[in-house]
């Protein structure tokens, strides 16, 4: 070996010290040359003379990666009684994370997806199998810790791999699934001694992220969702909202989606049970607020209740979940309505919602976005279009959820069903409900209820105008336009 090699590799093992054991300052200034300059040359080269280094450097890259994990290591002062958030993280920590979670990310562009997911799976399993004998790598430490960043690079890689979506390069399933048996080990555990809500909400989050691979590789999922059924029902608020954050995530996919309405409808009833006993979204959220867990789950429920299934996706397993959420919301506007003749000394003819409700008002968006409270009803009544057809008290809900009162990524939903009913009872009709909705009676409360008259009547000209009646897409447009306004 030449003498340059060798002192390279000497200087190279004491940067690799440095990165581990040094304050922050120092062992961020090795990583400077680790990731601009060791990482960005070997980048640099042309590919076939890259392939070449490679076999010569894969050993070191091994051993940086293997530096930057325990580089993740938490300090003892924030592993004690951290969450299972991990913004509750000292910010220079989630800084260092975030800069180690960058040179993980190249080296992974480096190196192979599968090279990089089956050297992780080793690193994890020998710090479960750690944690498990409850011996820690540092003394007086946690025996969870390691395995905690650990699971945390081996999210930063999975998902710079791409091994949650289609066509990932991270072709061999075996190294995933190992790493997604010990993030449902630590799930399953989450009540154990020697757990951490930490821990588990990091195992989460890794689990969050493989919806395309348990697409393809769906065996594991039974014991998967068992876990999360478990975690959503603990009494520590942070851990059941990261176990709704991961649900949510996983319904995003629409592949995952169908599979869970296909062959996993017990869960999902089981799901929306839960959802109903915890009460449901009990108030709307203030400016930078956290969705809390009801609203998480109401999310998912929507996303499974509308999905776009095609043929694949048997018509029953939608609109039995849009029956039941729309249940109590239905029955709860049908009483609002019989209240309304005791305020008003006009009224029509009440109809009965729950039994005959329009069905194009449940389709394409969760009927739970019709609930009106009895304020907003008491101030459509006590206006002078009190006499309009009490079906206003539903495009009213449904334009208070378009803006703001539902997340943002319902949006479209809830503009595609008004779309759906203008269509259904024609454009006279739905004017003069929008009318009332947005220039008439809109409550104090409503978002748009400040902007001025010339304003809202510009806006009603262009949703309904001949273009947005005949577009569909242009009219869902115009409503998230005016939403984020």
């Amino acid at each position: 070996m030449a003498p340059l090699q060798l002192h390279f590799i000497t200087v190279a093992q004491q940067l690799l010290e440095q990165l581990v054991s040094s304050d922050d300052d120092v062992a961020l200034t090795a990583l400077e040359f680790w990731q601009d300059t060791y990482v960005t040359t070997l980048q640099g080269l042309p590919s076939d003379a890259r392939q070449a280094a490679m076999v010569h450097h894969t050993g070191l890259l091994q051993q940086l990666t293997a530096a930057l994990v325990l580089r993740a290591r938490l300090p003892p002062s924030a592993a004690i009684g951290s969450s299972a958030d991990a913004r509750d993280l000292p910010e220079e920590v989630r800084m260092v994370r975030r800069e180690l979670s960058s040179a993980l990310r190249d080296i992974t562009c480096l190196v192979s997806a599968s090279g990089m997911a089956a050297f992780m799976s080793v690193v994890v399993q020998s710090a479960w199998q750690q944690h498990q004998a409850a011996a820690s790598t540092c003394p007086g430490e946690p025996s969870w810790m390691h395995l905690e960043c650990a699971l945390y690079a081996a999210t930063v890689i999975l998902g710079q791999s791409g091994s949650g979506a289609r066509g990932s390069s991270a072709a061999d399933p075996a190294p995933v699934a190992q790493l997604l048996d010990v993030a449902l080990a630590c799930v399953a555990q989450h009540a154990a001694p020697s757990s951490s809500f930490k821990l588990v909400g990091t195992a989460l989050t890794l689990l969050g992220g493989l919806a395309q691979w348990l697409v393809d590789n769906s065996e594991p999922l039974p014991a998967l969702l068992l876990g999360l059924s478990s975690a959503l029902q603990s009494q520590t608020e942070s851990l059941a909202r990261n176990a709704a954050t991961t649900v949510y995530r996983l319904c995003q996919h629409n592949g995952l989606a169908q599979l869970l309405l296909i062959q996993h409808r017990a869960w999902v009833e089981g799901l929306l049970q839960l959802y109903q006993a915890s009460g449901g979204v009990r108030r709307r959220l203030g400016q930078g607020e956290d969705l809390p867990t009801e609203e998480l789950l109401l999310a998912a429920l929507c996303r499974l209740a509308v999905l776009p299934g095609g043929s694949s996706l048997p018509t029953a397993s939608t609109s039995s979940l849009l029956s039941q959420l729309a249940a109590p919301k239905l029955q709860e506007l049908q009483q609002a309505l019989e209240a309304l003749p005791n305020t008003c000394s006009e009224h029509q003819p009440l109809p009965d919602l729950v039994a005959g409700a329009p069905s194009s008002l449940l389709q394409g968006v969760s009927s739970s976005l019709l609930a009106v409270s009895r304020v907003a009803l008491e101030a459509c009544c006590q206006q002078v279009v009190a006499t309009v057809d009490p079906d206003l008290c539903l495009c009213l809900a449904l334009l208070l959820a378009a803006s703001g009162d539902m997340p943002p990524d319902l949006i479209m939903p809830i503009a595609s069903t008004l779309h759906f009913t203008w269509t259904w009872v024609g454009t006279a009709r739905m004017s003069a409900w929008l009318q009332a909705a947005i220039m008439d009676c809109a409550p104090a409360s409503a978002p748009w209820a400040g902007q001025k008259a010339d304003s809202k009547a510009a806006f009603l000209q262009d949703l309904l105008s001949q273009d947005a009646e005949c577009d569909v897409g242009r009219f869902k447009r115009l409503v998230k336009v005016w939403q984020q306004a």
